[in-house]
């Protein structure tokens, strides 16, 4: 346990508390974005702010979203425009100078612009969508061999679709790698609509990279629509369950997480 010292948990807890700070910044950033220009850009096309949070005690992350269809509306094909702020801290286990199963912590940052397409049809949607990410990871202690431990720029991709079987179920679910980073997200849900397109539904996803890998089952509720204020839309959601990692049989947490939405 000499990697876990005092030393390694008082750094960790410094730069962790930096990083919530900026992401939850950049939250109150967007929100007053959203209330005091919001009138000015709904004028041409859609949008949709984003943001939300969740994870265990192993491992959290938090995001902020524009979504923004420039020529059309969500309900229609054509292009869209997607820009991501992100932050995440996670566990995994290495080698290390000769000492086996090395636990490193790891707190990083993302910030991602996508450009895309999506194509309705009669029973639901498909969208690809392209984009250049930048990332950095700090690492406790420093683990010199892993690819984390630079910052770097790469190329993403990313797939999308949902299917309504009838009108009361369905299923969605996206896939995304991240080139140069090695890392990817993919998920499936499969769900039942409760009323006014409020969705309720089985939440699984797998997550990682070349240094750790996480699996999640779970249960998710999205899409539940009420006015903040009026002629406003916001949409809130949620998600739990159990999440654990396939390279640590030390990590098996419970996971939560709740999303909020605003459409202009």
């Amino acid at each position: 346990m000499g990697w876990w010292s005092r030393k390694y948990e008082l750094e960790l807890r410094r730069k962790s508390n930096f990083l919530w700070s900026l992401q939850w910044g950049t939250i109150v950033f967007l929100c007053t974005l959203a209330l005091t220009t919001i009138q000015n850009i709904a004028t041409a096309g859609q949008g949709y702010i984003t943001a939300g949070m969740g994870g265990g005690p192993k491992a959290l992350n938090s995001y902020q979203g524009i979504i923004y269809a420039p020529f059309g509306t969500f309900s229609e094909d054509g292009l869209i425009l997607r820009a991501w702020n992100k932050a995440f801290r996670f566990s995994y286990e290495t080698s290390m100078q000769r000492v086996m199963n090395v636990p490193i912590a790891a707190i990083g940052m993302s910030i991602e612009a996508e450009v895309g397409w999506q194509h309705l049809y009669p029973n639901g949607r498909v969208g690809i969508f392209g984009g250049v990410v930048w990332r950095d990871h700090i690492l406790t202690p420093d683990d010199p061999n892993s690819i984390l431990s630079k910052s770097r720029i790469g190329a993403s991709i990313t797939l999308e679709a949902q299917h309504t079987l009838s009108s009361d179920y369905g299923v969605m679910g996206s896939a995304n790698y991240i080139q140069n980073h090695d890392q990817y997200w993919a998920n499936f849900r499969p769900y039942k609509t409760i009323s006014n397109a409020w969705k309720l539904g089985l939440d699984t996803a797998v997550l990682g990279g070349k240094d750790y890998n996480y699996i999640k089952l779970g249960l998710f509720a999205s899409d539940y629509e009420f006015s903040f204020w009026t002629k406003k839309r916001m949409f809130i959601g949620g998600q739990a369950g159990i999440q654990f990692s396939t390279t640590s049989k030390k990590e098996t947490t419970p996971y939560v997480g709740l999303h909020i939405g605003y459409l202009f």
